[in-house]
């Protein structure tokens, strides 16, 4: 018997009112207006329905199912708001009973007929009977919706309805529990049909496939299902939480992977517009709202429902791999992108449930195939590390106390970055590369490994230059070239190189033919290591020499030679000879290299320039014989010339350093023209003009100390001249790198300073003098007149006629008042001392620099530009004009008495 449409309708109209203006939103529920598809699909799934069909003609829809038949709550239900059978019922899908109101969007009257029940609705809530149509075999239910709103045309109606019906999506069956099939045609020939198919259960885990054909093109996706009750059950069916992985074919093969979804909106039994991120699917009875296309973030039992699923996929993982689907691809279907899930988000807990699983359970899957825990785990660099570290190794390397694999060789910085920094970052594995590997190696790692597995090191480290390379200037030292790494013939292993004198010699040898006159034992690298062509790359990039008489000499000989001695080995000469042979070698570098030790030996036969005694020195020790070397060297206990036993060997001998000519040592000038004295953050300084303040001149001090006529004019002739501008010069302070706000100040060199402080120059009247006490014209014949030379070391100039009218033009005084000085020195000398106290405040201060002060103040360059200035560090002295007077006080008003007097007793004399 069909349902009172009568009375369920004026029970509506009490209920909701006459008008129905306030019940035309219902239909504009959904901004998509063909969502009322799925409302009509949730209605027949709450009824039981397996199929459900839908046929689209040009003035109506029609839909079948082969549910239960409706009953009066189902017609109260489905024309009231919020009433009916599923009010309250969280096992079914339509909980609010207005989603069937949807369907207003495009008909004004829908008619529903099943079984007794044949009535359609008008005014959205009012039941009226009407004529029965069956729905047909094997359909129990058959819903009519006209299109026949004013404000929406049919051609409108149909174009949109169609277009729902084929992209239903295959994943619309996936979460339902009993309709498995849905058909669908429409007036134009179009046809299809979507499948759900259960091809496995076990348990709580389900492998489902859904299937979607439109217009003979095939869609088809598997899916594999875990689920959890939650202890709620509504007449025969269970509450459950469900998360749905995505499973596909790998390439070329019949297994199948999980594969991270693109899309993942959380699903109450259909997609939501609530987007997860999560990577899988979650579906759940969660409450949502009105339009079911999002869910409350606070709602309490959404919270519950989100904790029991970030639960669930903590018990799915270990399922997971016991299945074989826990590998790369799964982890990549993880929530492991935690910029995606801030604690304050709804769906944290799933990343901190999969965090703290991964880390507790043996769920990452190794290179082996094996899975392991995170405390067992390492990331490999390379793949040529792992290639080269077995467990084995890497536990050696680690010195673990437990076994240590490389995780999946899938997980890749580059491959998988999203996962690399998950696992690094959140899990704390630990990376293992190169540089890594390379400072935990040591000699008991290096001998428990056989050649085998040396020839693979050595092949790796070919690729490695960095960990290998010598230190530049742009390049720092490579850790292995200080480690032992190079494995000798006696098994034993050794660093490639020491340092002798901050130089690199080898410490093992490539095996070579054996060439005449070697006859020592070499440190040779392991002849099987060398076959492999990798390893013998390795190698000659590292520069290891082939053992030759290069080689030889270095390492059997020189060492002899390691410090100065008065002891003569008996094999000298034949060593020598030796040492003669191998500078004959055809290799540049190798010749270089001998040059370079020989240098710093103490291999040549010398005699000591005071006792003759001979003795062994290094090369740069040593002059040839020379009359003017003798002379100069005489007598020096620290000077060596060669013994005459060697002269056969002066040309090799000059190239290793053995001089001719008296050293000097000066830095070189940059590209400027200075010498750059310091260079550091807020202090710079440099000489001008090519002055080095260190010019140190070899033996110098002895030569002015034990001063002779033929060595004073020697250094005099040959030393100074030649060097004079090494002796005094102008040094640039600055804080600034640009010298933009420099200081600078007049000093002599380290030679200068000892050619001043002696008294080694000889005057006409055969008499010892420091410079500053003998006038230029009292040299005696055989010094060369050198004006230049004399200014810088301070020697007394007269000037010209000229000069002296100059600077009295200069002073403001007459050329009289110098002769009347000239005239008057000791009146000069008294009024100095009776007047001391009261120009000391004037004067300025002696420093380390008063002989640069003075000899500043007599140069032409100063006392021709009146009035007279010197810029001196911070300070200037300024000698102002004095106004003539008669008497020498006035005269001398303001004046340097001291300088003065001096300036005065050279243009007299």
């Amino acid at each position: 018997m069909a349902s009172d449409y009568g009375r369920i309708r004026d029970d509506n109209i009490l209920e909701y009112g006459k008008g129905i203006r306030h019940l035309e939103f219902f239909g504009k529920l959904y901004s998509d207006k063909t969502h009322f598809i799925y409302e009509l699909l949730q209605n027949a799934e709450d009824a039981g329905a397996t199929r459900v069909n839908f046929s689209l003609t040009a003035e109506r829809l029609e839909m079948r199912h082969d549910g239960r038949l409706f009953n009066e709550m189902d017609v109260r239900g489905v024309c009231g708001v919020g009433e009916g059978t599923k009010a309250d019922d969280l096992t079914q899908i339509g909980k609010f009973g207005i989603g069937f109101k949807s369907v207003y969007a495009y008909t004004l009257s829908p008619e529903i007929h099943s079984g007794n029940e044949h009535f359609r609705i008008e005014h959205y809530v009012r039941p009226v009977a009407a004529d029965p149509v069956e729905a047909g075999n094997p359909w129990t239910t058959l819903f009519f919706l006209p299109f026949n709103r004013s404000d929406i045309s049919v051609q409108t109606a149909f174009q949109d309805i169609a277009g729902r019906l084929e992209n239903i999506g295959v994943r619309t069956l996936l979460f339902l529990r009993n309709i498995n099939q849905i058909e669908w045609n429409t007036k134009e020939g179009a046809d299809g049909f979507y499948l759900r198919e259960t091809r496995k259960n076990l348990g709580n885990t389900r492998w489902v496939t859904v299937i979607g054909q439109k217009n003979q093109r095939e869609e088809e996706e598997d899916w594999l299902i875990f689920d959890r009750p939650l202890g709620i059950t509504e007449g025969n069916a269970k509450v459950k939480i469900e998360i749905a992985f995505r499973l596909v074919r790998e390439d070329g093969t019949d297994s199948q992977i999980i594969r991270r979804v693109k899309s993942s909106p959380l699903v109450v039994f259909f997609s939501t517009e609530t987007e997860t991120k999560l990577g899988f699917l979650l579906q759940g009875p969660f409450r949502t709202t009105l339009s079911r296309d999002l869910i409350p973030k606070e709602d309490d039992w959404n919270k519950k429902l989100i904790e029991e699923a970030a639960d669930l996929i903590s018990q799915a993982l270990p399922r997971l791999r016991d299945l074989g689907y826990l590998n790369v691809s799964l982890l990549e279907a993880l929530p492991i992108t935690l910029d995606d899930f801030p604690r304050d988000g709804m769906f944290s807990p799933f990343a901190a449930a999969v965090r703290q699983t991964l880390a507790e359970q043996p769920l990452l899957p190794a290179d082996d195939g094996s899975y392991v825990s995170t405390s067992q785990a390492k990331l490999a660099g390379s793949a040529e590390l792992r290639e080269l570290l077995g467990q084995t190794q890497l536990k050696a390397l680690l010195g673990a106390d437990q076994p240590v694999h490389w995780l999946s060789k899938e997980i890749t910085e580059r491959g998988t970055p999203e996962l690399w920094k998950y696992l690094r970052n959140e899990l704390e594995i630990e990376e293992i590369d190169a540089d890594y590997f390379a400072r935990r190696i040591t000699e008991d790692f290096l001998k428990e490994q056989d050649d085998e597995w040396m020839i693979r090191f050595y092949a790796f480290l070919a690729g490695q230059r960095a960990l290998w390379r010598p230190q530049t200037n742009r390049e720092s030292l490579g850790i292995l070239r200080n480690k032992p790494i190079i494995r000798l013939s006696d098994n034993s292993h050794t660093t490639p190189f020491r340092y002798d004198d901050g130089r690199e010699e080898p410490c093992a040898y490539l095996p070579a033919p054996e060439e005449p006159g070697i006859e020592s034992e070499f440190p040779l690298v392991k002849e099987s290591l060398t076959e492999d062509e990798q390893a013998r790359k390795f190698f000659h990039e590292l520069s290891i020499p082939h053992a030759d008489i290069v080689s030889e000499a270095i390492d059997n000989i020189l060492p002899k030679y390691g410090s100065s001695s008065s002891t003569i080995p008996p094999s000298y000469q034949k060593d020598v000879n030796f040492i003669l042979k191998a500078l004959k070698t055809d290799s540049v570098i190798q010749r270089q290299r001998l040059e370079g030790k020989l240098k710093s030996a103490f291999w040549v036969m010398a005699e000591n320039a005071e006792s003759g005694a001979k003795a062994l020195r290094k090369p740069g020790e040593i002059y040839f014989r020379s009359d003017d070397l003798e002379t100069y060297f005489g007598g020096n206990p620290s000077a060596w010339f060669l013994s005459h036993d060697l002269d056969n060997l002066a040309t090799i001998l000059e190239s290793l350093g053995i001089s001719r000519h008296v050293r000097v040592q000066h830095r070189i000038p940059n590209y400027t023209g200075h010498v750059i004295l310091e260079h550091s953050h807020g202090r710079h300084e440099r000489g001008l003009s090519g002055f080095d303040p260190e010019t140190n001149i070899d033996g110098l001090l002895f030569a002015v100390s034990n001063p002779l006529l033929t060595r004073s004019k020697f250094i005099w002739n040959s030393l100074l001249i030649p060097h004079k501008k090494l002796l005094k010069g102008f040094v640039e302070e600055a804080t600034r790198q640009d010298y933009s706000n420099s200081e600078k100040y007049a000093k002599f060199s380290k030679a200068g300073l000892v050619v001043v402080d002696h008294a080694w120059i000889f005057s006409i009247q055969d008499t010892l003098n420091k410079p500053a006490e003998l006038y230029f014209n009292d040299l005696p014949e055989g010094y060369v007149k050198d004006e230049e030379l004399a200014k810088q070391i301070g020697m007394k100039i007269p000037l010209s006629q000229d000069s002296v009218s100059s600077l009295a033009n200069a002073l403001g005084i007459d050329v009289d008042d110098i002769e009347y000085l000239k005239n008057n020195r000791e009146k000069f000398k008294e009024f100095k001392r009776l007047n001391e106290s009261k120009y000391e405040a004037k004067r300025p201060k002696a420093d380390s620099y008063d002989r640069g002060r003075r000899d500043d103040i007599i140069s032409e360059e100063i006392i021709t530009a009146p009035p007279i200035e010197r810029k001196e560090r911070s300070r200037t002295i300024r000698v102002s004009k004095p106004s003539l007077r008669p008497e020498i006080r006035e005269y001398l008003r303001d004046v340097n008495t001291n300088e003065y007097d001096e300036l005065i007793c050279q243009f007299c004399h």
